[in-house]
Order: C-alpha cells, then structure tokens, then sequence
C-alpha cells in the first residue's frame, strides 16, 4: 500500500516536472491561444481587378461577372462578413470589435467594369468592398467620358462618389501616376535618384492623388495600395509621414491583426483571384487552408 502511494507521488513529480519543462520550453504557444480570440484576428484580403461577362477568361488579372458572384454567395453561405481598411484600423487603434470571420474584397486600379458588374451584386449581396483606383487614370476618363469599354475603361469621379455615398464601398489610394513609369518599379526609387528626390517625387504624387479622391470622392484614403506590389520601407517610412497608417502588398497570406500593434497594418497580404478555381476550390485551398496553417 506504501510503496503504491510512493509510485503515484514519483508519477505525479514527473508529470509536474514534464509540464513545467515545456511551458519554459515553449511559453509562445500557450500565452497565445487566448490571444486569437481576445485580441488577434485572422484576416483573409482577396484582391481582385477587372470583371468581364465574356464566357472565356484567360488574362490572369480577369474575372467573370458570374465567379466574382459566387464569391459572394460563398461569403454570405459559410459565415464571412466583408469589411473594410477602417475596420482594421478602428480594432488596433479604438478598441473596436471585429466580426467571427472578417474578409476583406479590394479591386485595384479602379476600371469601369467594377462600378459596372461588380457594386451592383456588392448591393445586392449587402456586402463591402475596396476599390484603389489610379487617379491619373480617373481624371482622364472623368474628362472624356465617351469611352466606357467595359474591359479596359476606368470609372469616372461621379461614379466613384456613387459608389462611396452608397457606404458599401472604400476609397484608398494607389498613386496618382507612378503606377507603370518606365525605369521604376511601381513607386520604389529609381537608380538615378538622390533620396530628397525621391521623397519629393512620392510625396507630391501621393498627395495629389489623396487631394482628387478627397475633393471628388468626399473620403479620406488611410491605406496605400502599393502599384506592382513592389513595397519597401523607405517608401513606407515616407508614406507613414504623410499620414498614411495602412500597406497593402501582393504577398499570398493571411494577416494576423493584433490590438495596440499598429505596425501589424503595415505589410498587409492579399491572395490574388484569378479566373482558374471555382469559389468553393478557391476558398478551401487558398484561404481556408491558408488559415489552418497560419494557426
């Protein structure tokens, strides 16, 4: 009977021995479990540019009218809730909740065909979108409306506004026009440029087109939509001091928006959708597996 009681106490030293070996071992994993919940969030962005109702899509920038829908529907069937930039600034900066399963949908460059096809079905879904349009490109459609091509044309300052006023859709800024400059890649510094040069020429084009979209749109971007992809921090560090709080790249992850951490708003990653996967595929091998993984 003794020697039993000796051998429970002997097993429960080791068990306690083993246990407080690995929470030293590995404190991360346990402090942070309750902190996904509290107060980090998972949050998927997909970027997406041009829509088309042509049956037969082969650009990789290209999506159909009846995929982008299904998207949606998907969304609305397996719990997602669509937000937008300033949801995430409000969760990190204001203590503001954030939906079980937030997802984030942003169009790039601001083409025709996003107020054509795809605010409508965002209405009719009830759902959120951002658009990052480039304002050079704004400005010359705005000037010479008669070409509305639904494939190539951009979307005019009249319907950005309708778009905004209608409290579905989100405005942020992707450069007024360093989008496709011959020698630079996106809004990065070219190799024959001095640093005050450079700053300069970010600066006056990032205001420009944060000036357009304030006096046409009524909004005020918060994010930066980097042209290309093409980020780094000298830019970056620039941007912050113009006021900008948000970063968005091309990069395939999921982003873990963390309270109190504003540099967590600083690299955001998109998935780009193409016009390869139906939604179901898409959302189970892309995002959802992204999720597990990222855990």
């Amino acid at each position: 009977m003794a020697k039993g009681r000796v051998y429970i106490a002997l097993s429960f030293l080791i068990l306690f021995f083993c246990l407080s070996f690995i929470f030293v071992k590995f404190p991360t994993r346990f402090a942070s479990a309750p902190s996904q919940s509290r107060d980090c969030k998972e949050v998927p962005i997909l970027m997406y540019h041009s829509l088309t109702k042509r049956k037969r899509v082969r650009k990789k920038y290209v999506v159909s009218v009846n995929l982008f829908k299904e998207d949606l529907k998907y969304i609305k069937d397996n719990g997602y809730t669509t937000i937008w930039i300033q949801d995430l600034i409000d969760y990190v900066e204001n203590k503001k909740d954030l939906p079980e399963k937030p997802i984030i949908l942003t169009f790039d460059d601001g083409f025709y065909n996003n107020y054509l096809y795809a605010f409508p079905l965002i209405r009719e879904y009830n759902c959120k979108m951002v658009i990052s349009p480039i304002a050079k490109e704004i400005d010359r459609y705005s000037f010479d409306i008669s070409d509305s091509h639904t494939e190539y044309a951009y979307c005019t300052w009249s319907q950005l506004k309708e778009m905004t006023d209608s409290k579905l859709v989100e405005v942020q800024n992707h450069s007024y026009n360093m989008h496709r400059v011959r020698g630079r890649n996106g809004v990065l510094r070219k190799k024959s440029e001095s640093l005050d040069e450079y700053k300069k020429k970010l600066s006056e084009d990032f205001k420009s087109a944060q000036r357009k979209i304030e006096e046409e749109a009524g909004v005020t971007p918060t994010a930066f939509t980097y042209p290309l992809g093409a980020i780094n921090k000298e830019s970056m560090n620039i941007l912050k001091g113009l006021g900008c709080k948000v970063f968005l790249n091309c990069e395939e992850k999921i982003n873990k928006i963390t309270r109190n951490n504003p540099k967590c708003l600083y690299n955001l990653k998109r998935f780009l959708r193409t016009y390869k996967k139906s939604s179901e595929n898409y959302f189970k091998t892309k995002i959802e597996r992204s999720m597990v993984n990222a855990k």
